[in-house]
């Protein structure tokens, strides 16, 4: 018998229309830079390589981040989390602690989460990241609380 999803996450529509606007700017810095550059020297050219290339990282790293967003599943005995290229299962036996942290940054706060496992692996998840982070993350607390209790 498979079981069923209880909860999942909802990527944040503001951090992705956010990252999908910096990869249309860097594209259009792209094409400023191709377009209306007289370039006079060696050492022009290879600035101008140098700053293409810099931006093309800064490119590859933002559509690395929309991919390798956490997706998170919450089911009655575990929850999973999925990313680009892996795939975990955490059974709510297996947390040893939990812990919150509330932070204040210049713009804006979030809440990061802190799950720690037997093995001292450390798992981090941010509020910010999921638009209904609230829905799924009280469906993890209430489960491995009650594991917690009992051990």
């Amino acid at each position: 018998m498979e079981n069923k999803i209880i909860a999942k996450s909802i990527r944040s529509k503001s951090n992705f229309i956010t990252v999908l606007f910096g990869v249309g700017f860097f594209i259009f810095l792209i094409l400023l830079l191709e377009n209306n550059s007289v370039l006079k020297n060696d050492y022009e050219k290879n600035i101008r390589t140098i700053g293409l290339i810099i931006i093309v990282l800064i490119i590859l790293y933002c559509i690395y981040y929309l991919l390798n967003h956490k997706r998170i599943y919450v089911y009655k005995n575990y929850f999973e989390i999925k990313e680009l290229l892996r795939k975990r299962k955490i059974y709510f036996s297996k947390i040893k602690k939990y812990s919150s942290e509330y932070i204040e940054g210049e713009d804006f706060t979030w809440t990061e989460h802190y799950i720690i496992l037997d093995t001292e692996e450390k798992i981090t998840l941010k509020d910010f990241d999921y638009s209904n982070f609230d829905y799924f993350f009280s469906f993890i607390e209430k489960r491995f609380k009650k594991y917690i209790k009992t051990n």
